[in-house]
């Protein structure tokens, strides 16, 4: 299960930008022509600043890419009907984020009028940009509707689906151009298929193409150094992801994706900081000494920017995702900091109230809210590693200060 997100909002990148547009242009044609098969839907990315020096980058980038689209006259706008910019501060008319607006950013100024639009986020967040034509679809049902593309287009018959592992790609030097592909079927389990009448390993089949797609996803790098082709200028990326019930529907099944546009504070309490360094001071050695040492660092400093979440499936669940790649490693507990730099990102006012009032002097908003808080860490506790020391038995500290 992936977040299966799109979107053509890149901050300056013109060339990216106009390439997801055209990508987006075709998701569009295909769910229009089969009834929305893909479950294409267009909710929006919302980047959020919660620090006030963080702002100005925020709003200066949805200019730039405001600016760079309107030159290009890319994707759904090329009528120009509507600016791409669109700018609301305290005292303007209501925003409605779930109005369906074709493309552009609206960027919302002051956490009054964030508060009033997103009331799920925390009240002290200053700033938002909602990039509209961005959001997410069902990325099997797309797969299969290119394969079942493929299958008319070869007449039926003639189109062969074959399970295996490329071995080689064959090449005529000379001209410099593929030939075919080398391929060892292997059974749905990923067994080698033994040979007509024997046992063992199956004998590779030798495919003749003039043409090869390298669409190997994480394994595109091997695939590329046996077309002994040029580095390809990309990377692979390592993501993270928690799904938790919201049987309250605390975050609406409407919310575009939210993406934490700089660091989030994670508030440990005293007694949970002498926890978490008791923990490092364990007499550990060598690759487990390093590992604590990185656990300690990681869970003391502030969440780093790009925690980023959506509603997931029906209305009882919502998915967690967070970047890794250059800004956070895996770490025993990772699932705990991770949790509580979410439960900082929405509707922080609640952070005051005990768990043990829920149901008397709080109120029906709280109620709920602290409710969705409390099974979101008991999803945490049971997925999470307790190996740093910390098992959250008294989890109020999460929500109490």
């Amino acid at each position: 299960m992936s977040s299966e997100c799109y979107r053509n909002y890149w901050g300056a990148d013109q060339h990216v930008t106009s390439l997801t547009n055209r990508s987006i242009d075709i998701m569009k044609q295909i769910a229009d022509s089969t009834h929305n098969s893909i479950s294409l839907g267009q909710a929006g990315y919302l980047f959020v600043a919660s620090q006030p020096d963080s702002v100005s980058a925020l709003v200066e980038q949805a200019k730039a890419w405001s600016g760079l689209a309107a030159a290009s006259a890319t994707g759904n706008n090329k009528a120009g009907k509507e600016p791409l910019l669109r700018m609301h501060k305290a005292g303007d008319a209501p925003y409605d984020p779930t109005k369906p607006v074709a493309d552009g950013v609206d960027v919302l100024l002051g956490p009054s009028l964030v508060q009033r639009s997103f009331p799920y986020l925390d009240p002290t967040t200053h700033a938002v940009v909602h990039a509209r034509r961005c959001g997410w679809l069902s990325a099997q049902q797309l797969g299969q509707h290119y394969l079942n593309q493929a299958r008319s287009f070869a007449g039926g018959d003639r189109f062969t689906f074959i399970r295996g592992e490329v071995t080689g790609v064959n090449a005529d030097s000379q001209n410099k151009r593929v030939t075919g592909v080398s391929v060892v079927p292997r059974s749905e389990e990923g067994e080698s298929t033994a040979s007509s009448g024997g046992s063992g390993s199956a004998d590779p089949v030798t495919l003749t193409a003039d043409a090869v797609c390298n669409a190997a996803g994480p394994w595109q790098f091997s695939l590329n150094e046996m077309m002994r082709a040029k580095p390809l200028a990309v990377r692979n990326e390592l993501h993270a992801k928690i799904v938790f019930r919201d049987t309250l529907g605390v975050v609406p099944r409407t919310a575009p994706m939210i993406i934490a546009n700089d660091p989030t504070p994670l508030f440990w309490s005293i007694d949970e900081q002498n926890t978490i360094n008791t923990s490092a001071n364990a007499p550990v050695s060598g690759a487990e000494a390093e590992e604590t040492a990185d656990t300690t660092a990681q869970l003391l400093a502030d969440f780093p920017a790009g925690l980023h979440f959506r509603p997931y499936g029906g209305v009882d669940s919502s998915l967690y995702h967070h970047t890794t790649q250059h800004t956070f490693t895996f770490v025993p507990c990772h699932s705990q900091s991770a949790s509580r730099c979410l439960l900082r990102r929405l509707c922080a006012d609640a952070v005051g109230v005990c768990p043990q009032r829920i149901g008397s002097t709080a109120s029906a908003a709280t109620t709920r809210l602290l409710t969705t808080r409390l099974e979101l860490e008991r999803t945490v506790r049971r997925v999470g590693t307790t190996r740093c020391g910390i098992t959250h038995t008294a989890i109020s500290r999460v929500f109490c200060k």
